[in-house]
């Protein structure tokens, strides 16, 4: 059975008096922060005395000063999780746990990893975070993550990115009767130094699809874009490879790649925008709506992986 070279329908499921006319209580209050005031200043003088002064003689100086003392740290904190603190402190997040990689054999591998497949009757996803410098030149192609030999025989799944004719596709490497083959994906828009998701999915042994997801570190919703998908009903990708991921290329495509993960288990497919927007929000954490022994494999930096659904770790090389 050969792979079909059309694309499946991979879709997705988815006044004065007021001031003046304080009571008793008030003005206690006041005589108290007062006194309260005299005993800190003792001793003191310049502008301690300033405000004691004032306070004398306009109340409203200790409300004033009280509003100051609270709104204060409530500013701090509101700075702190401002739109663009919160969208600087995703992407710093990213390059402290990402990994530079280079055309100079530079790789991130995954030891062990090789007994991860796609089981049957059950779902694979597959997703991965990069920032790509330089893209590949006209006719230039570069392999960005492997579960596979790139053997002749065509054994397991690679996906790459290919420039074909100044229109950048992702593409994929599927075993097929007469040994591996590629295929090539919708079109897509990669922005130079701009971090995105790249992710595969495998339902069911039945079919496989790519999704894009450019990462804005922003809260809304991420913009899941479908790329396409294949009939491979037939040709399991198994492979005892462990899964690499690396620029393999005739350029120079300097990048970083940040956390990976590996989900499989029942119920995924058709769940995959949804899966990766949750990603999206929070690279640096396994999605909370997949069950936790449904996480094959999870890297966000450090030196392993964890894998929930076998119980093990997988060492980064």
């Amino acid at each position: 059975m050969s792979v079909d070279s059309h694309m499946t329908n991979f879709s997705l499921s988815d006044g004065d008096s007021r001031r003046h006319g304080a009571g008793g209580g008030v003005g206690e209050f006041f005589w108290k922060l007062k006194s309260l005031i005299a005993l800190r200043s003792r001793g003191m003088t310049g502008k301690l005395s300033w405000i004691r002064e004032r306070i004398e003689e306009r109340p409203l100086y200790a409300v004033g000063l009280f509003v100051v003392a609270f709104a204060f740290p409530v500013l701090l904190v509101w700075s702190l999780s401002s739109p663009k603190s919160t969208t600087a402190a995703y992407f710093a997040a990213l390059e402290q746990s990402s990994r530079k990689l280079e055309t100079s054999g530079s790789r991130l591998t995954f030891a062990g990893s090789g007994p991860i497949h796609a089981p049957e009757g059950k779902d694979l996803l597959v997703y991965s975070t990069w920032k790509v410098r330089n893209l590949p030149a006209p006719g230039e192609k570069t392999v960005l993550l492997s579960k596979t030999s790139l053997s002749a025989r065509g054994d397991g799944f690679a996906l790459g990115l290919i420039n074909d004719s100044g229109s950048l596709r992702f593409m994929l490497s599927w075993p097929g009767p007469d040994g591996a083959r590629w295929m090539r994906f919708g079109e897509v828009l990669v922005t130079p130094d701009q971090w995105f998701m790249i992710a595969l999915s495998v339902r069911n042994r039945q079919a496989v699809g790519a999704f894009f997801v450019p990462l804005t570190g922003k809260r809304e919703r991420a913009r899941v874009q479908t790329l396409g998908g294949f009939n491979v009903a037939g040709l399991p990708a198994a492979s005892q490879e462990p899964l690499s991921l690396a620029l393999q290329g005739s350029g120079r495509y300097m990048s970083r790649v940040g956390p990976v993960g590996i989900l499989r288990g029942a119920g995924l497919g058709g769940r995959e925008a949804e899966i990766l927007r949750e990603v999206a929000s929070d690279p640096m954490s396994p999605p909370a709506s997949v069950k936790e022994n449904q996480v094959a494999l999870f890297w966000a930096g450090g030196p392993k992986a964890i894998g929930n659904d076998l119980g093990i770790e997988y060492p980064v090389l």
